[in-house]
């Protein structure tokens, strides 16, 4: 019996140590095949890692048993504690039965610093063994992607409140349910917030005719998105404003739309120079229609674009039948060949190129014009019919070479009559100087009782009073002599000798020497062999 017991004990112990074996060996393969780090600690110093602590840390087990745990962190954590007292006061929450979970700064042997999760438990292996287990999760690319989405999510955050266009998202039913801060300034409201609280139906509410938001919706559900459409809204204001949608229908696994989704831009400034340019656009037409010209635009293969109503009954055409064509397909050959030479000179030329056709016995007047069509020349031009312009131009070239013979003819007869005037005034002032003048003098020297001197300055007066008109005309020669001088060279150019001349003046011989020495002085005579007769004879 005692034998029995014996065995039956030495059984039992052996089967305990079988199956702590077991446990253990157990233990040891999770332990060195964790995916986490896992190293135990007595006190403050490693005495146990396992295999993928080590991969984790760089190091072989020489390396890190033995260690303390600062050994592997920085000096300091992100939040500015020093490494070794935050440790030491996790270690002491979890030695008292505290567990510990917490992200730490670690750094691998070679001081690479890394991102780990760490998890600190108290490991009772009897009443006076007390260990430390702690397990490692290199989290450093969990980090990174955390912090890759965060600042993914920052950009498009960023994009999405920052965008120039407006972005949203309204339900089927016409909530809005997300905005951006454009789309809501774009309407006239503070915040997306705002405008998000302010509509139950936008088709209602926020369009200006509520049908476009049916087509809007029919489209996005037919197509599955709509770009470019437009459509009138209602500010907060009430005032109205243009945009343009571009969206797209958000729908489940089932194929029901969610909601749409998409940007905004507010297009009223170039809306209201649509209707701007269009209202400009109805008054051109309205003004080269009016105009009696035709008036033209051809594109750079000389091929219509506008013609106005003038031009189009000239071809006897509507426009349909004319935009888009040719000279050559409107015009006969040699007419078309005129009007295509004149466009590619036009083409060429910096200024308007005026040019006259004939046709259909009419004259017409055509002035051509490069424009820039595009990034290409055009030509644009004005046809005007001048035929009774012409016609009343020779008419008047005909009266005008008319007028210029009678004209010519009546210069003629005025030159005659100035040069007879001329030739009177010349013949009674010269004959006054000459056969009268002179005598008063000769009378004057005479003795005369008081009358007759009276009578003789009233004669003299009344005299220089009749030639006084033709003074400004006398002969720049005669204007120098005096009366005396005059006299002489009357007398001289009449043919009287010295001795007639000396007897009909009243003075010797000497002296109408001296006076006609004096007569050759003045005229420039005196050392040239020139006959004073025949030269006094040249002036008159």
């Amino acid at each position: 019996m005692k034998n029995k017991l014996k065995t039956d004990g030495i059984t039992t112990r052996k089967l305990t140590l079988d199956r702590l074996r077991e446990s253990e060996i157990k233990y040891r393969t999770l332990f060195d095949n964790a995916n986490d780090g896992i190293f135990l600690m007595k006190g403050d110093t490693i005495i146990d890692c396992n295999q993928k602590f080590l991969e984790i840390f760089g190091c072989s087990r020489e390396q890190i048993v033995g260690q303390t745990p600062y050994r592997f962190s920085p000096a300091l954590q992100p939040d500015g504690r020093t490494s070794r007292e935050e440790a030491t006061e996790k270690g002491k929450a979890a030695i008292s039965g505290i567990p510990q979970f917490f992200e730490w700064k670690h750094c691998r042997y070679d001081g690479t610093l890394f991102d780990a999760e760490v998890s600190l438990n108290k490991i009772g292996i009897d009443k006076e063994t007390i260990l430390l287990q702690s397990i490692v999760r290199d989290i450093s690319e969990r980090k990174e992607a955390d912090n890759r989405l965060r600042i993914s999510e920052e950009n498009y955050r960023s994009i999405f409140e920052n965008a120039i266009e407006g972005i949203f998202r309204t339900t089927p039913a016409g909530r809005v349910i997300l905005a951006n801060n454009t789309f809501a300034r774009m309407y006239g409201y503070d915040s997306p917030e705002e405008l998000v609280q302010s509509f139950t139906d936008i088709g209602k509410e926020l369009y200006v005719n509520p049908e476009d938001r049916e087509r809007f919706k029919n489209i996005c559900e037919q197509q599955g998105s709509v770009e470019g459409f437009e459509e009138q809204v209602y500010r907060k204001d009430r005032s109205k404003s243009w945009v343009s949608l571009n969206a797209r229908a958000v729908r489940d696994a089932t194929g029901k739309t969610l909601y749409y989704e998409g940007t905004i831009e507010d297009i009223t400034p170039r809306k209201e120079m649509e209707i701007a340019l269009r209202v400009s656009e109805d008054r051109y037409r309205t003004f080269i229609d009016s105009t009696s010209d035709g008036v033209f635009l051809k594109d750079n293969r000389l091929r219509y674009v506008i013609v106005n109503k003038s031009l189009r009954m000239f071809f006897k055409k509507n426009e349909e039948e004319i935009i888009g064509k040719t000279d050559f397909e409107l015009r006969p050959p040699e007419d078309a060949k005129k009007a295509a030479r004149a466009d590619r000179k036009s083409l060429k030329s910096s200024s308007i190129v005026i040019s006259e056709e004939t046709l259909r016995d009419r004259v017409y007047e055509i002035g051509r014009f490069a424009v820039l069509l595009g990034d290409k020349r055009g030509i644009g031009g004005f046809v005007r019919d001048i035929t009774e312009r012409k016609t009343a131009e020779e008419e008047l070239k005909t009266k005008s070479l008319s007028l210029m013979e009678v004209n010519a003819a009546l210069r003629v007869l005025l030159k005659q009559r100035e040069q007879d005037k001329t030739e009177m005034e010349d013949k009674i002032f010269g004959n006054v100087k000459k056969l009268v003048l002179p005598y008063v003098e000769r009378l004057k020297e005479r003795r005369l009782d008081n009358e007759q001197k009276t009578y003789l300055d009233i004669l003299e007066t009344n005299l220089k009073n009749i030639i006084s008109p033709f003074i400004q005309k006398v002969s720049y020669v005669y204007s120098r002599f005096t009366p005396t001088e005059i006299l002489v060279a009357n007398l001289i150019k009449d043919g009287k000798t010295i001795k007639e001349i000396a007897k009909i003046s009243g003075v010797s011989e000497n002296a109408v020497n001296h006076h006609r020495q004096n007569i050759r002085n003045k005229l420039g005579l005196n050392k040239q062999k020139v006959n004073l007769k025949s030269y006094l004879m040249s002036l008159s």
